[in-house]
């Protein structure tokens, strides 16, 4: 055993090829692991530049439906800037504010008393670029309706009657019904009572059935449901939906953004959105600052939560 040990031990060219071995393989391995990061930063770049726009929008409907029927503009966008868009569908108008001021959303189209509650939590967080062009008009409207069997013929008359409002965030179904039934001298308390619900379709249909006399819906829901409802007063006129984005996006890209929505014509691309949408038009921040008034006016009214500061 002891000459076998010394054997083995004494080897010289075997120890001091293995050595040397050992030394090149520990410097060539070394030097891997320290170049291994640098070739990892590439990528990571390159997925940074390349990163996708997320674009939200909220809508009750069926998340599938709402895709379905803008994946024509977001294919449309996404060629115009040669960039890739995720769409996202919010739960509700906070849900899609809270992704735009945490930065998980890029891109939205928010309603005039989303995009100024957004901003009053953030004044810096989005910029408009354009808003939409309905019925060849910078605007939108709300409607009271009531049911064709109704003796309610004008907002004098829902004086102590129920009253069907949408969202606490929603322009035409709460802030502008709210505001007409206040220029109508009727206040929360002049109301036999009143009820929030989800959507403008749901206002509608609650007052079909007859649980509230009279509700505050856009007027394309007022005219779907044209057969069972009347409508006894227009609101009016209401700048429509901002296209917002970021404001830290790169300024490249928000311009590329609003010179392809500002050269959209292509109406089955338009109409698929919406029917009565026929394009987008110039817009900026300010151009909803006359709708303060109104939010300030239903917000103490009403007494409603995070009220517009």
């Amino acid at each position: 055993m002891p000459a076998l040990y010394r054997n083995t031990f004494d080897l010289k060219p075997p120890l001091n090829w293995g050595i040397w071995c050992c030394v090149f393989l520990g410097l060539l391995f070394s030097g891997l692991l320290h170049a291994a990061p640098q070739q990892a930063e590439k990528p990571s770049k390159a997925l940074t530049s390349s990163a996708p726009l997320i674009w939200v929008v909220n809508s009750i409907e069926a998340p599938d439906i709402v895709a379905s029927r803008y994946q024509p503009l977001v294919n449309y966008l996404s060629k115009a800037i040669h960039k890739e868009i995720v769409f996202r569908v919010s739960r509700n108008y906070e849900h899609g504010n809270e992704m735009l001021l945490e930065g998980s959303a890029d891109i939205a189209i928010l309603g005039p008393a989303p995009f100024l509650k957004l901003r009053a939590l953030d004044e810096q967080a989005v910029e408009v670029l354009v808003s939409k062009e309905n019925n060849n008009t910078p605007n939108f409207y709300g409607a009271i309706v009531t049911r064709k069997d109704s003796n309610l013929k004008t907002v004098a008359d829902c004086l102590q009657k129920t009253f069907a409002f949408g969202s606490q965030d929603s322009t035409l179904a709460f802030y502008m019904p709210a505001n007409q039934l206040l220029d109508a001298g009727i206040k929360p308390n002049d109301l036999k009572s009143y009820v929030h619900l989800q959507s403008h379709d749901t206002v509608a249909e609650y007052v079909i059935m007859g649980r509230a006399d009279a509700g505050g819906v856009k007027q394309s829901v007022a005219k779907k449901y044209s057969p069972y409802l009347n409508v006894i007063d227009v609101s009016p006129p209401i700048r429509d939906h901002a296209f917002v984005a970021r404001s830290s996006l790169p300024a490249e890209l928000k311009q590329q953004i609003k010179q392809a929505l500002l050269s959209l014509k292509d109406k089955a691309i338009l109409h698929s959105v919406k029917p009565s949408l026929t394009g987008f038009i110039p817009a900026d921040n300010q151009a909803y600052d006359s709708f303060k008034s109104i939010m300030h006016r239903v917000d103490q009214a009403y007494q409603v939560e995070n009220q517009l500061k």
